[in-house]
C-alpha cells in the first residue's frame, strides 16, 4: 500500500519483489490527495468570496440609509431669485417658420407667387402673401427694382380676387400704388402702353388712370402739402381756443 514513514517517506521492504502496478498505485494516492487539497482550497475561497460580498452589500446598504438621512448633501431651494436672470418669451414671433406658405422676400419671388395656379392648394396664401409683402419689399429700395418693377405691376393689374381675400382690393391699390412711385417712368411706360392696347376690360382701363393719378400726387407732394395745411389749420384752432378773451370797451386815447 501506500505506507509513509516518519518523515514523510515511504517505506520499502528490501526483500519484497518490484511491482510495476505498485508505482501506480502510489502515483494514483498521490493525484487523490492533491484533488481533495485542491477542492478544499476552491471551496474555502468560495465561501470567503460570498462572505465579502456579503460585507460589501451590508455597507452599501448602511451607506445609502446614511445618505437619504444626510441633509448636507441636499441643495435647499432659493425662494429670492431675481427675475432679471429669466429670459423672456418672444410674443412678438411672426411664427414664419410654422406657416405653410413662407413670406417672400424677394420681387421676383412675389411674381412666382402671384403665378400660382388657382388649383394649387397653396394658391390663395401665395398670392396673398405676395400682395402683402410687396410694399415693403418695394420701400426698402432692392437692386433688381428696376427690372422687375414693370412686369410685377402688370402681374399686380390683372389679378382678379378669385379666393374672396380679405382687403384684396386694397392691397392691389396699394400696391400698384407704390410701384408707380419708387418707379415713375418704367411703370408709367407699360401702364400707357396697355390702357391703349386692344381686348382690354374698361375697369383695367380705370384702375390704371387711377393709379397715374394718385401716384402723381404723391410724387409733387400733393398730399405732404395737404397735411401740411391740416396740421397748419389744426394748430391755429389750438391757439385761437387758448388765447384769453377780453370784454368790454376800448379806451381811446385822449
Amino acid at each position: 500500500g501506500c505506507g509513509r514513514g516518519a518523515f514523510g517517506l515511504e517505506s520499502v521492504d528490501p526483500d519484497e519483489v518490484y511491482n510495476s502496478s505498485d508505482d501506480n498505485e502510489d502515483e494514483s494516492c498521490e493525484d487523490d490527495v492533491s484533488s481533495s487539497a485542491t477542492n478544499s482550497n476552491i471551496d474555502d475561497s468560495y465561501v470567503s468570496s460570498n462572505d465579502d460580498d456579503e460585507e460589501e452589500d451590508d455597507s452599501d446598504d448602511s451607506d445609502d440609509d446614511n445618505s437619504q438621512w444626510d441633509e448636507e448633501d441636499l441643495i435647499p431651494y432659493n425662494l429670492n431669485d431675481n427675475e432679471e436672470d429669466l429670459i423672456p418669451y418672444n410674443l412678438n414671433d411672426n411664427e414664419d417658420d410654422l406657416r405653410v406658405t413662407p413670406t417672400p422676400r424677394y420681387l421676383r419671388e412675389c411674381i412666382s407667387y402671384l403665378r400660382t395656379s388657382e388649383d394649387d392648394k397653396t394658391a390663395m396664401e401665395r398670392h396673398e402673401a405676395a400682395l402683402t409683402s410687396i410694399p415693403s419689399i418695394v420701400q426698402s429700395n432692392p437692386i433688381d427694382l428696376s427690372d422687375v418693377a414693370p412686369m410685377l405691376a402688370m402681374e399686380v393689374l390683372h389679378k382678379e380676387d378669385k379666393f374672396n381675400m380679405n382687403d384684396f382690393m386694397k392691397k392691389r391699390r396699394e400696391c400698384m400704388d407704390i410701384l408707380m412711385v419708387h418707379e415713375p417712368i418704367l411703370v408709367f411706360r407699360r401702364f400707357v402702353s396697355e390702357l391703349f392696347g386692344d381686348n382690354i376690360a374698361l375697369g383695367t382701363r380705370m384702375d390704371i388712370l387711377d393709379v397715374i393719378g394718385r401716384a402723381s400726387e404723391e410724387l409733387c407732394g400733393v398730399n405732404l402739402l395737404r397735411k401740411n395745411r391740416e396740421d397748419n389749420d389744426l394748430v391755429r384752432q389750438l391757439q385761437d381756443k387758448n388765447e384769453p378773451k377780453v370784454s368790454g370797451k376800448k379806451i381811446g386815447r385822449a
